[in-house]
């Protein structure tokens, strides 16, 4: 595999940190307690338009995440890299989430 300019590496890793981010936020993982994903859960079993939301929320969410695994995955150039990058921008991604992920949902209600 040939290995991208530094630039252009820094500018692939940030993408991928932007969509692994973005994946957190439409799923709601950092600030949902384990109690309101029940309570979401139960209510929504009895709600055919919110099992579709729900599917649709988990297909775009799986979506962003492979495409930014194939961001990380052409800055490597070994196989074993490709953990240690993708493990750190989920950690950054995360930490983006829980800073401004509560803002953007606030935003759509």
């Amino acid at each position: 595999m040939v290995s991208a300019s530094l630039a252009e590496a820094a500018v692939r890793i940030a993408l991928a940190i932007l969509l692994d981010a973005a994946a957190l936020i439409i799923w709601d993982i950092g600030t949902r307690s384990p109690a309101r994903l029940l309570a979401d859960i139960r209510a929504g079993i009895h709600a055919p338009a919110s099992i579709a939301r729900g599917l649709l929320r988990l297909l775009t969410g799986c979506a962003a995440i492979a495409a930014a695994a194939t961001l990380g995955v052409s800055v490597v150039s070994r196989s074993a890299d490709f953990t240690i990058v993708e493990s750190l921008t989920l950690v950054t991604a995360l930490a983006v989430e829980a800073l401004i992920g509560p803002d953007l949902r606030g935003q759509k209600r």
